[in-house]
């Protein structure tokens, strides 16, 4: 688990920083997962939309060339 508040990487079981010595939040490690999980979906849609647009100029440049 990193700190917050420096980055600096501890115990899970801790409940202060023992670099900084800020207390550690319970939710942190909750938190950049859902972090985490966010940006994979992300990635999945950009990568489908991406996939879309490739299909519809590929369409539409057939209806062009052949019409």
């Amino acid at each position: 688990m990193k700190c917050n508040y420096c980055g600096y990487e501890m115990s899970g079981f801790s409940k202060f920083c023992s670099n900084c010595g800020m207390p550690i939040l319970e939710d942190q490690e909750e938190e950049s997962e859902n972090d985490e999980d966010l940006l994979e979906s992300i990635n999945y849609i950009l990568f489908g939309l991406i996939i879309v647009i490739i299909m519809l100029s590929a369409v539409i440049s057939y209806f062009i060339i052949y019409n």
